[in-house]
């Protein structure tokens, strides 16, 4: 569900408390139609491999599964910017493997 509010959200926790799980997220929105999804190859604390997949949806509020993508305008590119690279490596440090 989306809320629109602290208030709403409060209220929503309140009257749904005793189902208060480890079944629940809890994230902020963020609107617009397009996702992008990055997946990176890690090996020795290097990005070997990088591809973004741009996903455009019918709506700009949404919770997937609930919601249908415009697969013509789907994008994928292995061209990420330099910037992008160094910040993804520095959260995967570490790591190695698919992510």
């Amino acid at each position: 569900r989306i809320v629109a509010s602290a208030d709403e959200l409060h209220r929503r926790v309140q009257q749904h408390l005793a189902d208060f799980d480890d079944k629940w997220l809890l994230q902020e929105l963020v609107p617009g139609r397009l996702e992008h999804c990055v997946s990176v190859l890690m090996r020795g604390n290097t990005i070997v491999y990088a591809v973004c997949v741009v996903y455009t949806y019918d709506k700009d509020e949404y919770v997937w599964p609930h919601v249908r993508e415009i697969k013509s305008e789907r994008l994928t590119t292995d061209q990420l910017p330099a910037e992008h690279l160094r910040v993804i490596s520095a959260l995967l440090e570490g790591y190695e493997g698919i992510c």
